[in-house]
């Protein structure tokens, strides 16, 4: 019987976050690991939440506005998680980086604009904000940054997979 093999892996960096909303999701998947965690002390879970708050950033002050002590700590992070986890606010920021996406005149090669619109597309997947909320306006929206030629392409493909079902 074979056994398993045992691998030491390195240390997981703690995230770090300094308030911008764009990055609340992955910090907060980190660093949930630690205030789910129930072998870990309310008070070590406090010092670390601080040491996870970039100094001098809002988020840090947040923290240390409540006295460092075990009940304050769940106080810290609703507040944090109210200031910069709320779904709402997040998928304003996400709807607002698809639309500067594509308004802007930035010149994108349209594998890159594609690359940068699956990403914020699975930023709002994440915050389970289906595509059908969304679809009908941002389509249009895309298209008309695009080339003509793009569009007519786009458009005669699409035409062909719906013919085909």
């Amino acid at each position: 019987m074979d056994t398993p093999t045992k691998w030491k892996l390195p240390e997981i960096q703690l995230p770090t976050f300094e308030g911008n909303p764009r990055e609340w999701l992955n910090f907060w998947t980190q660093f949930q690991k630690i205030h789910e965690e129930a072998s870990i002390d309310e008070q070590d879970k406090y010092q670390y939440l601080i040491q996870s708050t970039v100094p001098g950033s809002t988020p840090r002050e947040i923290v240390e506005s409540f006295p460092a002590t075990a009940e304050n700590y769940k106080k810290a992070v609703e507040y944090l998680k109210e200031r910069f986890g709320k779904e709402s606010i997040l998928v304003q920021v996400y709807i607002r980086d698809l639309l500067q996406l594509v308004i802007s005149k930035n010149e994108f090669e349209l594998s890159t604009l594609y690359d940068k619109l699956q990403t914020r597309i699975r930023s709002l997947d994440s915050l389970r904000l289906t595509k059908d909320k969304y679809v009908d306006i941002l389509f249009p929206l895309i298209e008309s940054t695009l080339p003509i030629d793009i569009v007519k392409m786009w458009d005669r493909q699409r035409h062909l997979v719906q013919d085909a079902r």
